[in-house]
């Protein structure tokens, strides 16, 4: 299909890949497909929680939760009928062509077939071959759905949120609220796998060390499935001061996100919302890449200078993902990165006339952009 049927297109129905970070990831491919479409009327289809982010973006003209039929997780296989409720639901609706379906749950992937619709996918080869020269996955994404998709695209891009005065207000009330002096700085200890989770105890020496110099308010960004939050304060010599935000709009997180000074998580899709309103990010990696998906922008990764074979360099899952174990250590690589490299990082954002930021052994920063099965956690 080229660009010029898209623009022809009455009803694109866009499946959106499944996790925060992905939505995220995506922006500039859906802003490049709204711009290629601007007649059609675009359905979006996602998980529940990240599909919140395109709430009032004007990106979408529908937003569609795969939850609506029944579909839990993306390797849900659904009830025996699900795929003709969505088949029925399709040709209802009029779909003229599918957008990347392949990545979509069984159900609807089935549906697609049943339905025979046109289901263009983004290019897998054309995203190997960015990823290999040096893109992340936002930027792979774009020049793969350009690829697959047949339209402009801008791969240089990066992913924005914008956000409303209302949803700024919010934000604005809420730091007010906090009772903190000084500027915010976030946490976010949760991670959709415990390979992917740096070690609560660091998290909470490094909010202690905030708190204790400069009088920087601590706010704590968890899921509402994840106890790393809770456990994270039980750690802390502060907990008590420490600013819980659960159970809020996902774009209202994102407007708390922007009010912080930085934020300090694992490879997580708060990282990733974070660097879309401009926040400056210190993010610890484990199996997962940060030259694949650390954001660009005011971000700095730090991983682990173990050479590891497991370690995955693209966006397929780690060889250590199925046992959910590391297959070299006892614990995981994010253990061997330091809380000392993180406090050093974090201070180089927050005090940026202080001294340069050092490396500290087994705590290399891997990449620095700027002048600075198991529950499913709701920000990864």
């Amino acid at each position: 299909m080229s660009v010029s049927t898209l623009r022809d297109a009455r009803d694109i129905l866009v499946c959106l890949r499944y996790g925060i970070g992905d939505v995220v990831t995506q922006l500039p491919v859906l802003d490049s497909l709204r711009r290629a479409a601007p007649k059609a009327r675009i359905t979006a289809a996602g998980a529940a929680r990240a599909i919140e982010l395109l709430d009032g973006a004007g990106l979408a003209d529908e937003i569609v939760a795969y939850g609506r039929w029944g579909i839990q997780h993306l390797w849900d296989l659904g009830a025996a009928e699900t795929a003709w409720q969505i088949a029925t639901w399709l040709e209802e609706v009029g779909f003229d062509v599918v957008l990347d379906g392949a990545y979509a749950p069984e159900p609807i992937r089935e549906a697609v077939t049943l339905t025979r619709l046109p289901d263009l996918s983004a290019d897998e080869a054309v995203l190997r071959a960015a990823l290999a020269g040096g893109a992340n996955a936002s930027e792979g994404l774009s020049r793969a759905a350009g690829s697959g998709w047949g339209l402009p695209v801008y791969p240089h891009a990066r992913p924005t949120i914008v956000l409303s005065n209302s949803e700024r207000e919010f934000a604005r009330e809420f730091r007010n609220q906090s009772g903190s002096c000084g500027p915010l700085v976030g946490f976010c200890p949760a991670a959709s796998s415990n390979l992917k989770r740096w070690p609560g105890s660091r998290f909470a020496a490094v909010a202690d060390w905030v708190i204790e110099n400069g009088g920087h308010g601590v706010v704590l960004f968890g899921g509402d499935l994840d106890e790393s939050v809770a456990a994270m304060r039980r750690l802390m010599s502060h907990g008590a001061r420490g600013i819980v935000v659960r159970g809020l709009h996902l774009r209202r997180v994102a407007a708390v996100l922007a009010e912080c000074a930085a934020l300090v998580s694992n490879d997580t899709g708060l990282m990733h919302m974070a660097a879309a309103v401009d926040t400056p990010v210190i993010a610890v990696f484990g199996p997962t890449s940060p030259r694949v998906y650390l954001p660009r922008g005011r971000t700095l990764g730090l991983a682990s200078d173990l050479d590891c074979s497991h370690r995955s360099y693209n966006m397929s899952p780690p060889g250590c993902w199925e046992s959910q174990q590391c297959l070299i250590r006892p614990d995981n690589c994010t253990f061997t990165v330091h809380a000392g490299a993180v406090i050093a990082s974090l201070q180089g954002v927050l005090r940026p006339s202080a001294a340069a930021v050092p490396t500290l052994a087994g705590s290399s920063p891997a990449s620095q952009n700027g002048p600075s099965g198991t529950p499913r956690d709701e920000f990864t």
